[in-house]
């Protein structure tokens, strides 16, 4: 039988049974947090700080001076939930073409098994696996796999596209981009920054 979590209060619920305060965070926001307070760049942080979290889910937390920024619902920055295509594919959450479909480590590996299936996949390394994890990916591309090569670009181009958007919401002083997606390292980070350069203002950028 499935529980309908409908309106389930849940900080009450564990409040009760515990010696200590119970707080609940988004995900992203609390990664956010903890980048304000322990991230290595935390001495030349000015006011803001966004912490981009693309790992199954994508989203980001947003702190300034310090403080987490919420809406009074209590959700965080839902990134994940812009249309990068308007005419793409539909998310759960009922609107179209979501970066989450383009980005989400779900994503990157449906990606690359619609790639394996492809002429000349069959060559790639990855063909010998028989369920594909992004750690493989990420591995494989940084030896040269093109197919891998191929599917860590177009990952990193979309998580490109979320930082744009994060930049030109927020225009924060960083931004940290963590979890599943982040070990692609700095192939990553290079898509990332060429798609920054190519659509952000050049005085922000």
């Amino acid at each position: 039988a499935t529980s309908d979590w409908t309106n389930v209060r849940l900080r009450e619920e564990f409040g009760d049974d515990l010696p200590v305060k119970v707080v609940f965070c988004h995900d992203a926001a609390a990664g956010a947090l903890a980048n304000w307070w322990f991230g290595s760049k935390v001495d030349t942080l000015q006011s803001s700080l966004v912490h981009f979290l693309v790992g199954d889910g994508v989203g980001a937390g947003y702190v300034v001076n310090g403080e987490v920024q919420e809406s009074v619902m209590g959700f965080s920055s839902e990134i994940g939930h812009v249309s990068v295509d308007v005419n793409g594919p539909m998310c759960s959450c009922g609107n179209y073409g979501c970066l989450e479909l383009y980005c989400s480590t779900f994503a990157f590996l449906e990606d690359v098994q619609k790639r394996l299936q492809e002429p000349g996949g069959i060559d790639s390394q990855l063909a010998r696996s028989s369920k594909v994890t992004s750690h493989e990916v990420f591995t494989a591309a940084a030896s040269g796999d093109p197919l891998a090569v191929a599917a860590v670009d177009r990952v990193g181009r979309y998580i490109g596209y979320g930082v744009v958007n994060l930049i030109n919401t927020f225009v924060p002083d960083i931004i940290v981009i963590s979890n599943e997606m982040a070990k692609g390292g700095r192939q990553i980070l290079d898509r990332v920054w060429e798609i920054v350069h190519q659509r952000v203002l050049p005085g922000i950028a």
